[in-house]
């Protein structure tokens, strides 16, 4: 299992600055997400970087991971998922995909192993799991390796959340009661709204 986390955004609504690199309790996002990454047992990690590529180059050396390169005008998040996704065909074939949002700045490596464990457990014919947080859809995906091929051959049209419309049956949903899988950093307030989850006396993201 390969990890890739999508870090290309523009982030126009945190004031243009790649969110990847701020700095929670220390250490930055990106930082904080690599950790939880290789607790998990998942050593090899990319990083897809867009328009912040000068600034993040330096936070992905040093964090030991491989950094790919949205090349496309204007980066979106479908254009980031295919870039990841033929990259991790041409650097890890035959591995599953653990595909991560880099603006999550609560997953831990218990967070990511939960999703492992129901991986593991899963029926052969599920080939997409999504974690869900009160009806939202949350991160990180695991993919499959044939579920990448069957991307591949179709071109990656609409990225993974398209090949998942199309393939329903093949996509399962585990429903979990915490927030570090759908709080993100959107927008400044955000920063303060994970500040105090991280306070809360029972908070379930800790480390």
């Amino acid at each position: 299992m390969a990890a890739t986390i999508l870090a290309a955004g523009q982030g126009s609504r945190m004031g243009f600055r790649p969110k990847a690199t701020i700095r929670i309790e220390g250490l930055a996002v990106l930082e904080w997400q690599v950790a939880a990454l290789r607790g998990a047992g998942i050593s090899e990690v990319t990083v897809v970087v867009g328009a912040y590529q000068d600034q993040l180059a330096p936070l992905v050396a040093s964090c030991g991971a491989n950094m790919v390169v949205n090349a496309s005008e204007s980066p979106d998040l479908v254009t980031s998922q295919c870039t990841a996704l033929r990259a991790h065909r041409d650097r890890n074939p035959g591995a599953d995909m653990v595909l991560l949002l880099g603006d999550l700045p609560l997953l831990r490596s218990h967070h990511l192993l939960r999703l492992k464990d129901a991986w593991l457990a899963r029926d052969d014919g599920v080939h997409a799991l999504v974690p869900s947080v009160a009806g939202v859809r949350g991160h990180p995906v695991l993919l499959s390796w044939k579920a990448i091929q069957r991307m591949g051959t179709e071109g990656d049209t609409g990225g993974v959340r398209a090949w998942m419309s199309r393939n329903k049956a093949s996509v399962k949903f585990i429903a979990l009661d915490d927030p570090a899988y759908v709080q993100d950093l959107d927008t400044p307030s955000d920063i303060d709204v994970v500040a105090k989850l991280l306070r809360a006396p029972q908070s379930t993201t800790g480390a």
